[in-house]
């Protein structure tokens, strides 16, 4: 089954702001920044992704 690009990076999008919530609702501040760290390594890796093509 081949997936699309727009359904990898909604799914992405999707994940990521879920994660975020999660994170800032069981973690307060600390949850907030653990989970911005997360979000800005996974946009690099996506970035140096889409970079090398």
């Amino acid at each position: 089954m081949r997936v699309g690009l727009k359904s990898v990076l909604f799914r992405l999008v999707l994940g990521a702001t879920l994660l975020g919530e999660e994170g800032v609702r069981l973690m307060g501040p600390f949850g907030q920044l653990v989970t911005a760290l997360i979000g800005a390594v996974l946009l690099l890796w996506l970035a140096r992704l889409f970079g090398r093509k």
